[in-house]
């Protein structure tokens, strides 16, 4: 923070694919201290994609009794091999119950439409 105080629990960050450029991504990273004073950085990620890219906004969630539990609010970011976006083909097996309070567990996971290819993430729910 400049005065010798550890921040780094207060980077906040963020990525989102760049159009037209599948497997590049913009990372913007920022912070402020307790003086209000802000510091910022993008970079710019290069990969190959072999499979697609699924990006969730978090690995466990905690969500509220009495609803119905729907995954597409926590998915970030799925897009396929060329860059093309996949949200509409990103589903989850494990049921959820936003009725029930406990812990469940379910596999989200994202087919190509390119290749014969998937790629899938956890999300631990919790419902209260």
């Amino acid at each position: 923070d400049g005065q010798g105080k550890d921040i780094s629990e207060q980077i906040q960050w963020s990525l989102k694919p760049v159009d037209d450029n599948p497997g590049t991504f913009d990372a913007d990273f920022s912070v402020t201290n307790e003086n209000r004073r802000s510091a910022g950085v993008t970079i710019t990620v290069c990969t190959e994609l072999t499979s697609p890219f699924l990006m969730l906004t978090d690995d466990s969630v905690t969500v509220p009794s009495g609803t119905d539990f729907s995954i597409s609010p926590y998915v970030a970011i799925a897009i396929d091999l060329d860059g093309s976006d996949l949200i509409d083909r990103v589903a989850s097996d494990g049921y959820v119950n936003g009725y029930s309070s406990g812990t469940y567990s379910t596999t989200v996971y994202v087919y190509s439409r390119i290749e014969d290819s998937m790629t899938r993430k956890t999300l631990t729910v919790t419902v209260q």
